[in-house]
């Protein structure tokens, strides 16, 4: 009996302390192709192993699954169902730390020379749990005076607090994630379901900072918020297909384990379905029972596939997100309750102002833009499924907001009943209506805009006289 209970003794311990190579994976060099062809070629020999794919998906378990989201325990495995090392912003720390709102007026108290910005570093919402931002940020004094709402106390966002107090997600990178965590748990809890994890159904949140202040981190962390809860199948579109490099990188840099796939790779035709597509998959990291991001360009989504019979990339991805959801298993009951499976994910839009010329349906469509169409066209067939537009110009002009369907303005039971309603409302007031629009995005927490602070920024003018040389040259060039 002894050896029995030193035995669960050390499994509790091994559960409850991270992994201890964190550091060592991070600098592990990428699989390169032939590697990848020679793991591929092991994984074979397994799926010829007695009971075939359904054998080793069903039994891969344990070893994958811990690792699957991040270095941590991404799925809260401790007996007796407890809440692990998640983040719950809405609760007050234990040396009584002010509340919310009190925080957010004194985190924005300091002022720009110009008396226009409001300057600070710490977030003056979940400043009480995260590390200050590395850099100072900068928000409108007009935007800066809107509180968004308060965060619930049991709001749960799933990230690895370590990840939190190692400064890897700055407070004001935490705070849009908390409240597109409280976002997806009001609408699961407006279906029916729990607070935390939730359903995601007609979920949006407009991420509008501007360059430095860490967009992709924050995609990377609100990825991550979601495969703990369940989601395992994401989409992230941008404006190359070469900046996946980039999305990799944001989601190692907080510990993220979520295989991240060129869409371009895999042919338009080919059923997405993990089964279907398990070589392209595991090349970049993909086990089965993991989450996995497919990243694609806007050029590369409105592509058809090869041969006569085209398909459509849009309906290729909206079968895979509205697929069934994998199998995972469980070694815990807490496990299972507290991360249960779901189909679909997270649609990150980023540089979503690539559609900004998409023309509703309720208003004329000529100039219509392939791309808006697709865009708009995934936000309606996969309604179960979170939306993040990342902008940093997303609302420059009322009339390119017609795409943004997900952030409520608009529609059955709001103030105006469609876009051309709200845009010939809205279009009327000019700028000042679109600052109206922003106080009343953040007053429900569903929009943020923050750029980095030009305090302490010199610059000079230099007159530089150009040569006889350099002007016959661009006077030849001219002509």
């Amino acid at each position: 009996m002894d050896e029995m209970d030193a035995a669960r003794a050390a499994k509790r311990a091994r559960k409850d302390e991270p992994i201890a190579d964190d550091d060592d994976d991070e600098d592990q060099p990428e699989i390169s192709s032939s590697e990848s062809e020679d793991s591929d070629e092991g994984e074979d020999s397994e799926e010829d192993s007695p009971g075939g794919d359904d054998a080793m998906d069903e039994g891969y378990g344990d070893e994958g699954n811990d690792e699957c989201m991040t270095d941590e325990n991404a799925l809260d495995e401790r007996e007796g169902g407890g809440t692990g090392e998640w983040i719950y912003p809405g609760r007050r720390t234990e040396d009584g730390a002010m509340e919310p709102e009190q925080q957010h007026q004194a985190a924005s108290s300091d002022q720009d020379d110009s008396g226009v910005m409001r300057l600070f570093s710490r977030s003056g919402v979940v400043g009480h749990i995260a590390k200050d931002h590395p850099d100072l940020l900068a928000e409108s004094n007009t935007l800066a005076a809107v509180s968004p709402p308060p965060l619930c106390a049991d709001l749960e966002v799933r990230i690895p607090r370590s990840v939190v107090n190692e400064g890897r997600i700055s407070s004001p990178q935490l705070e849009p994630i908390a409240y597109f965590a409280r976002s997806v748990g009001l609408s699961s809890l407006s279906s029916g379901g729990a607070r935390s994890g939730g359903g995601g159904g007609g979920v949006g949140f407009f991420l509008s900072d501007g360059t430095g202040c860490g967009k992709g981190r924050v995609i990377a962390g609100t990825i991550i918020h979601l495969c703990n809860s369940g989601f395992l199948r994401h989409l992230w579109l941008s404006t190359s297909s070469d900046l996946i490099q980039d999305a990799t990188r944001d989601i190692r840099d907080i510990k993220g384990k979520v295989a991240v796939v060129p869409l371009k790779e895999i042919n338009a035709s080919v059923d997405l379905d993990p089964q279907t597509a398990k070589k392209h998959f595991r090349q970049h990291g993909w086990r089965p029972g993991q989450p996995v991001v497919l990243f694609s360009s806007y050029s590369l989504l409105v592509q058809g596939g090869k041969g006569p019979n085209k398909a459509s990339r849009v309906e290729q991805l909206i079968r895979w997100l509205s697929g069934p959801a994998e199998s995972r298993s469980s070694s815990s009951s807490a496990q299972t309750q507290n991360s249960r499976v779901r189909s679909g994910g997270l649609i990150v839009f980023d540089e979503a102002h690539k559609a900004k010329n998409f023309k509703a349906a309720d208003g004329p469509t000529s100039g219509q833009s392939q791309t808006g169409q697709a865009v708009y066209q995934l936000q309606v067939q996969c309604v179960h499924c979170p939306v993040l537009y990342s902008s940093a110009t997303g609302a420059s002009d009322i009339q390119h907001m017609a795409y943004m369907e997900r952030l409520g303005l608009w529609g059955p039971g709001k103030a105006f009943p469609d876009f051309q309603t709200f845009k010939g409302k809205m279009s009327k007031g000019g700028v000042a209506a679109l600052e109206c629009v922003s106080l009343e995005l953040k007053s429900q927490g569903k929009y943020v805009c923050r750029q980095l602070s030009f305090a302490d920024v010199q610059f000079s003018v230099t007159q530089v006289e150009p040569s006889q040389e350099l002007t016959d040259r661009y006077t030849q060039f001219a002509e």
